[in-house]
């Protein structure tokens, strides 16, 4: 646990702490980690360090660290952001971290059911990135998937537990239990479909009905029986609207159908009426389609 990086090699590489108040934000119960909140450039930040009892402890000095590097190499619109390493008095060695405004995917769908599809597809846009870099989050769960109160925009947070191909340090078993992967919880070599693993869970859970069956494939107990990558499970997801606005198209149709037989069979003078029949009904087809799409 004694392998330092380049990126540490020089200490005076690190900006100096600005005057502020941090004000504790989330301590860990059983982790070693606090989120301090703080104000720089007339900006909120978010500081994360070690517990008093943590911070003189070289293993867990090295896992903030790895935590940093890999974190900071990651630019997405739906990760959150990474700004430095820095040694703030008195919290120690800190990330620095862009605040997010929001709160948690859990506290985000109980008010708004309906996004779920969207929030789904935003936090695969965010895991894709991450393993086509060799990343594998190894901690996805609700409470690492921030949503912005203003325009609904996923933030993945908490790279704690995350490895990459590079590292050959901190790879042991990591994870919260009720999302994490079979292998993962083994102690196995992990890849992308750890993730799609945990996303499956999470899917599970807030889903509903309509993700049943993608919940189902994404936590298959054999990885080579989940999906391949993120892209081939976005394909399902995008597909869920199509398919359900088909069906309503479809049994428009055939409603249509019907009744304009009927007026034709039942009544011949109701002929004349036809055309606005039609009319109404292609305004109802289109009034469904529009109501139907996501």
């Amino acid at each position: 646990m004694d392998v330092e990086s380049a990126f540490f090699s020089d200490r005076s590489a690190l900006a100096p702490s600005d005057a502020a108040v941090w004000d504790v934000v989330h301590e860990s119960r059983s982790g070693c980690c606090v989120l301090y909140r703080g104000i720089r450039y007339g900006k909120f930040v978010i500081a994360k360090g070690l517990k008093s009892d943590f911070r003189n402890n070289p293993e867990y000095v090295t896992m903030l660290k790895k935590e940093f590097e890999i974190a900071y190499n990651l630019d997405h619109p739906n990760i959150c952001r990474t700004l430095s390493f820095e040694t703030i008095d008195p919290l120690g060695d800190c990330i620095m971290m862009e605040w997010v405004d929001g709160c948690t995917l859990s506290e985000y769908i109980r008010r708004r059911p309906d996004r779920v599809k969207s929030v789904v597809l935003q936090t695969c846009d965010a895991l894709e990135y991450l393993h086509d870099r060799q990343t594998v989050h190894r901690d996805l769960k609700p409470d690492n998937i921030l949503v912005t109160g203003s325009g609904g925009n996923v933030k993945l947070i908490d790279f704690g537990f995350s490895d990459t191909d590079s590292y050959c340090i901190c790879k042991g078993p990591a994870g919260t239990m009720h999302y994490a992967s079979p292998e993962q919880i083994a102690g196995r070599p992990l890849d992308g479909r750890s993730d799609i693993y945990s996303l499956g869970v999470i899917l599970r859970e807030f889903g509903g009905k309509d993700f049943a069956a993608i919940a189902k494939r994404c936590t298959m107990e054999n990885p080579d029986d989940r999906y391949e990558n993120i892209a081939a499970l976005r394909r399902d997801i995008e597909r869920l609207g199509s398919l359900r606005r088909l069906l309503y198209i479809l049994l428009a149709v055939l409603l249509a159908a019907a009744l304009l037989g009927a007026l034709a069979f039942f009544s011949s003078p109701l002929h004349d009426n036809l055309p606005d029949a039609e009319q109404q009904f292609d305004q109802a087809t289109q009034a469904i389609i529009d109501s139907q799409r996501d």
